[in-house]
């Protein structure tokens, strides 16, 4: 099962790229979750990689230098947020 990892920093995507089944995917940041996994989605099914009715497991872990920021993981259907 493929791992994809968006990230906003071009080091941190070269270190994923390192790693079995982790699909590094450059993406923007964004403090609103819904914001940020639409875009995601949005990503992922232009790129063929997932379609409406996929179910992805999203997770998300805040620096610790940004503490405004929250961490979380939760259970998308792919579709249901807007796409």
């Amino acid at each position: 099962m493929p791992i994809f990892a968006f990230t906003d920093s071009e080091h941190v995507h070269r270190q994923l790229a390192l790693w079995h089944s982790v699909i590094p995917l450059k993406g923007d940041s964004s403090d609103d979750a819904d914001t940020l996994i639409g875009s995601m989605f949005s990503e992922l099914v232009r790129r063929g990689l997932v379609r409406d009715g996929d179910d992805l497991v999203i997770t998300r872990l805040a620096s610790s230098e940004e503490p405004a920021r929250t961490n979380f993981i939760t259970v998308r259907t792919v579709g249901d947020v807007g796409h």
